[in-house]
């Protein structure tokens, strides 16, 4: 991968067993939530579900630590196929030596050739909406969807650091832009901390 998804030591290709620890007590949101797939539209605008619900940007999405997934989505004809290859980051943290974070790119099966075919790099993580009670998982193999999930991914694992009790970092999510020299203008989504919560829901004020 281009982009950690958290800070390691050297020579580390995962979390520290001690944020690993930090994270154990997230089994009330455990990965996987079977939640509405959010994603950034073709119009640049973060949309969820079968009927393309836009997120409110003043929306509160809890992040569950224990979600990233890093991996690969295979792609035909310009649209993503079933059959991702995903490792739960948090688990490959207990023991790396027993496993790798990501499988390389040999080890997948082959896909047709062309431009709009093939493996990309994939993150991602789940959420949920705090108050509407709706669970949103966000997959993504762009450039700046992947550093979204890195740039949260390191917030999250910087936080626990300083507060493992508190593990569950609050966010609004929205869109940002910048200026491609070849393709024009490129949105991409981004967000800010507004708080923190333990895993029972209880918001605390702490260091961020």
């Amino acid at each position: 991968m281009t982009d950690s998804m958290f800070p390691v030591a050297a020579g580390q290709t995962a979390p520290s067993s001690a944020i690993i620890a930090g994270l154990s007590g997230m089994a009330a949101l455990s990965a996987g939530s079977g939640g509405s797939y959010l994603k950034l539209s073709k119009a640049g605008i973060l949309v969820y579900g079968k009927d393309g619900d836009t997120l409110d940007p003043a929306d509160v999405l809890a992040i569950n630590p224990l979600s990233f997934v890093i991996g690969w989505q295979g792609w035909e004809n310009g649209k993503p196929q079933d059959g991702q290859v995903i490792n739960l980051v948090s688990e490959a943290a207990k023991a790396p030596e027993d496993r790798t974070v990501m499988l390389n790119r040999s080890e997948l099966p082959v896909l047709k050739a062309g431009e709009m075919n093939g493996w990309k790099e994939m993150q991602g993580c789940d959420m949920f909406i705090v108050g509407k009670k709706i669970n949103l998982e966000f997959h993504t193999t762009s450039d700046g969807g992947r550093k979204f999930v890195s740039k949260l991914a390191k917030t999250i694992t910087e936080g626990v650091a300083k507060h493992e009790d508190v593990p569950v970092c609050l966010i609004n999510m929205f869109t940002d832009s910048y200026k491609h020299e070849d393709y024009g203008k490129i949105i991409v989504p981004d967000f800010s901390v507004v708080g923190w919560m333990t895993n029972d829901g209880e918001e605390v004020d702490v260091e961020s």
